[in-house]
């Protein structure tokens, strides 16, 4: 196909750098005064429609779409069409196709580099640009400690918690909603409530209810309806407002009949979704529609209210509090963060990965007491998110980078050996869990089924094992015996002085966390013996499979080792139905 001859051709190639900024000075002054009058308005509650929105960054400097029919990228020039789109690079403006422009950086609303701005996509030349020289990160403490300190303005529409008692309103709907229900209608059907209204009956109506025909604009954001826009009224303050701005999350209900006692039939109600609200939703129940910020207000309201009635109904536990047991995994994960920092341009960080996402996992096994401690590690598991999406990003960027400029020969040379060291891996790790495992079992006479299982699970792997090692031409017997050697080391501590085991004790003093999987607390060995042995063996084990698992996920592709993950699947499967239902012979079946 022709190329149009009228349409301007840049000689990418020849291009010396780029433009250091794609805007003029006037234009970055202007940008940075509307920032700061945009943050000004939003702080002081008078943000309007047309300042800056500082999520979107600036298209100035892009090139027009009819003046490019190729990509720019002169290895590629790959012709445009229905098929193949223009992709705009975010940071130089320049057209490519998306292959092209597969790749990201953190750019700031001027399409500078910024190191504290989003993500956006640029091409290849400006993703291998050096550190940016221009952009700073700024602290805007004081900015914030200042505004905070003004005095607050009064909303001019909307509802005001501070004015409104959420308190009384809830105590209104839980009463009418009895009243309405009837004692004697307990067990009837509920096709009266759930037939459509033409209008909320009166107990459903706060003291400041607003008609619908009142106003024209949504009473939270302030956008118009429109002639589509449907109009709503929140059953906690009475304020209108538009479906955006609203949920239907609110219930009332009447629990249901449990095993051990009678059908309670005080009505109450909760926030779905939400800690404190029935697990199972209710057979006899009524949802209502309720406005952002009277549903935050309830959601505080009742996750306090759930964590003083445990206050009253806790037992004793022997776990750690919530506080102490965060600051231990905190340590950990930023241990782990320093490493892949340190090596993340040059090293193979599939283990430190792993490692970093079985450590974020366990943070959700804490049980927060407070609303604080909700709050703080639902704020730490987001932040590590988004620490592990960015650079897993780039890892696997720098890896297809890698293959690109690697021959094929080569490449399979080394995964053929990171796939042997992950199977071996895995098997070091599943004959030493049993090992453990089974003699914790023989010395406080419990069932030895654990032990037994994972012992099978290894004798699998050993099977992919053996494969690898004589595809590498060596001997599997003295492979198998050096690997016993190791095992032998790790537990014992004690070196043989042969070679194997000298390479051993080497290893145990390089990485001493690694030398037990399976560490009972000696304390409560001694206070309650088996009885804690069964409970903490299942748990133990399940974690230590499923760090297996993902490690030899990471290493490996997905054709590689099927019957070995096949198994770790199976034993991690059945140690989670073990601990669930408290029985070792499920690991029978």
């Amino acid at each position: 196909m022709a190329t149009d001859v009228n349409a301007p051709q840049v000689d990418y190639s020849n291009t010396s750098s780029v433009p250091k900024s794609p805007v003029s000075e006037s234009e970055w002054q202007k940008w940075i005064h509307l920032e700061f009058q945009g943050f000004r308005g939003l702080v002081e509650g008078g943000h309007e429609t047309g300042q800056l929105d500082v999520q979107n960054i600036t298209k100035t400097h892009w090139v027009n779409n009819y003046e490019r029919s190729e990509c720019v990228n002169p290895k590629c020039k790959k012709k445009f069409s229905l098929t193949e789109r223009k992709h705009h690079c975010r940071r130089c403006g320049e057209i490519f196709c998306w292959s092209c422009t597969s790749f990201q950086r953190r750019l700031s609303v001027l399409a500078e580099p910024d190191p504290g701005g989003k993500q956006y996509k640029v091409c290849y030349r400006c993703y291998d640009l050096g550190p940016q020289t221009i952009g700073k990160v700024h602290s805007h403490t004081s900015v914030f400690e200042h505004y905070r300190s003004l005095p607050k303005l009064p909303k001019q529409n909307g509802c005001d918690n501070e004015i409104l008692d959420v308190k009384a309103e809830r105590r209104r709907l839980i009463t009418g909603f009895e009243h309405f229900i009837g004692n004697s209608k307990v067990w009837s059907t509920m096709t009266d409530l759930m037939s459509p209204l033409s209008s909320a009956p009166d107990w459903q109506r706060s003291q400041r209810w607003t008609f619908k025909s009142g106003t024209d604009k949504c009473q939270q954001c302030d956008q118009p309806f429109g002639w589509l826009g449907k109009k709503y009224n929140c059953k906690v303050c009475g304020c209108v407002v538009c479906a955006m701005c609203s949920t239907t999350d609110l219930l009332l209900y009447i629990p249901d009949k449990d095993k051990d006692r009678d059908r309670d039939t005080k009505p109450r109600l909760a926030i779905i979704k939400i800690i404190g609200c029935p697990e199972v939703e209710p057979d006899v129940h009524l949802y209502l529609r309720v406005c952002n910020t009277c549903k935050d207000e309830l959601e505080s309201l009742q996750i306090e209210e759930h964590q003083i009635m445990r206050e009253y109904t806790r037992e004793d536990s022997t776990g750690q509090e919530p506080t102490p047991a965060l600051l231990t995994i905190q340590g950990k994960i930023v241990n782990i963060q320093s490493k892949i920092d340190s090596q993340l341009p040059r090293g193979d960080l599939s283990d430190h990965f792993t490692n970093f996402a079985f450590t974020v996992m366990s943070v959700k096994q804490i049980e927060a007491r407070t609303p604080a401690q909700q709050t703080v590690i639902k704020n730490l598991i987001q932040c590590k998110f988004g620490y592990y999406h960015d650079n897993m990003y780039l890892f696997r960027q720098l890896k297809k980078r890698l293959e690109a400029v690697t021959p094929a020969d080569v490449l399979e040379r080394i995964q053929q050996i990171v796939d042997k060291n992950a199977i071996n891996g895995a098997y070091l790790v599943t004959i030493q869990v049993a090992y453990e495992t089974l003699d914790l079992c023989m010395k406080y006479k419990v069932n030895e089924q654990i032990p037994l299982r994972i012992r099978t699970t290894s004798e699998v792997i050993a099977t992919e094992l053996k494969q690898c090692v004589l595809v590498e031409r060596e001997d599997w017997e003295k492979h198998r015996k050096h690997t016993e050697d190791f095992v032998k080391t790790q537990l014992t501590g004690k070196s043989s002085g042969s070679k194997v085991n000298k390479h051993s004790k080497d290893s145990m003093k390089d990485g001493d966390e690694a030398v037990r999987f399976v560490r009972p607390s000696k304390r409560l060995l001694k206070e309650k013996g088996s009885e804690y042995l069964e409970k903490f063996l299942p748990e133990r084990c399940h974690e230590v499979t499923l760090q297996v698992i993902l490690q030899l996920n990471a290493k490996s592709s997905d054709k590689k080792f099927k019957s070995s993950k096949e198994a770790l699947k199976t034993l991690l499967s059945q140690l989670r139905k073990s601990i669930e239902c408290e029985d070792w012979d499920i690991l029978d079946n």
